[in-house]
């Protein structure tokens, strides 16, 4: 099937990526502040892709250090802004980043994973994913979840750092052609519908923007 490939074909992460996949402690703060920095330009690209309603209902799976929620809440100002990370640290260091509109209420971040989300159904009218999906331990579990928060007519980008020219031991992971096919068949088999694919360029690298609807 489908999503039996596409679970097989994404890129495995070597092993000094667990800082990145779920920073813990000193390490994953300064992890925090790196992803800040080399993450801010495909951060960017998902967010326009997104271009969110200004009062829109959002999620964001991932937030890492909270640079794609800070852009969230300046495009879309009236929006309410969540957030789910796996890491404790995160969650901390991205709070810190936005701690006025944390205070307000307007945005509320909190510890979980992508598959098992704690929110009812038909909650979100947009939810963003950027350089994470290939962290994801279980991509269909983590899209059937997506689906049931979205609301009808709801947009999912993914934002999918293509596969280094030159890949190295510490090079961060990207998808093959053929893997970025089995994500859209993965996203087809969930049942999304109206899949569509734009690109750009972030620190020197491709970016595909995958984008689906409810």
């Amino acid at each position: 099937m489908a999503t039996e490939r596409a679970v097989a074909a994404v890129p495995k992460r070597p092993g000094w990526m667990h800082n990145f996949a779920h920073p813990r402690g000193l390490v994953g703060t300064a992890v925090g502040w790196l992803m800040a920095r080399k993450n801010r330009g495909i951060n960017e690209l998902a967010v326009a892709a997104l271009d969110p309603a200004p009062d829109a209902s959002l999620l964001e799976i991932g937030f890492g250090p909270g640079v794609a929620i800070e852009l969230l809440a300046a495009v879309a100002p009236h929006a309410s802004i969540h957030g789910i990370d796996i890491s404790a640290a995160m969650v901390r260091q991205a709070s810190r980043r936005n701690r006025r509109r944390v205070s307000a209420g307007a945005v509320r971040l909190r510890q979980g994973a992508a598959e098992a989300l704690p929110y009812p159904e038909d909650s979100f009218d947009g939810v963003l994913a950027t350089n994470s999906y290939h962290l994801w331990p279980d991509q269909p579990a983590a899209l059937a979840e997506i689906l049931r928060v979205l609301r009808p007519g709801g947009r999912l980008v993914l934002g999918l750092r293509t596969a280094p020219a030159q890949p190295g031991k510490y090079v961060a992971p990207g998808f093959s052609a053929q893997e970025l096919r089995t994500v859209c068949e993965q996203l087809e088999a969930a049942g999304f519908t109206r899949i569509e694919r734009g690109s750009g360029v972030a620190d020197g690298r491709e970016v595909v923007l995958l984008s689906a609807r409810t």
